[in-house]
């Protein structure tokens, strides 16, 4: 399973999670196949991101991340500011590696 901005989803994906709208209305139950339509609609009524299923096959450990993360912000230890930035986002990688195990 794993969180696809919509953009980046194709048809014949399968919904791993159910997709809502702001106000909370379930629009697309787990297990539904995407079609083009479907898709189409998730854009237009502001989704952003949906769970699919089978599609982690090919994403990075979250060790593997972070480890590319400290890659980036090499020569900028000294630099307060930057060891903040990459804090921020060690921080946002954690969260969203936590998301993805309920």
């Amino acid at each position: 399973m794993k969180k696809v901005p919509i953009i980046e989803v194709e048809p014949g994906q399968i919904v791993a999670r159910p997709v809502a709208a702001s106000n909370g209305m379930v629009m697309v139950q787990p297990g539904a196949v995407l079609t083009a339509e479907i898709i189409g609609r998730l854009l237009n009524l502001g989704v952003d991101t949906v769970w699919l299923e089978g599609a982690a096959s090919d994403a990075k450990s979250i060790e593997v991340v972070l480890q590319e993360l400290e890659q980036r912000f090499v020569g900028h230890e000294h630099d307060a500011l930057m060891m903040e930035i990459k804090a921020v986002v060690a921080s946002c990688i954690r969260q969203e590696a936590t998301d993805g195990r309920d």
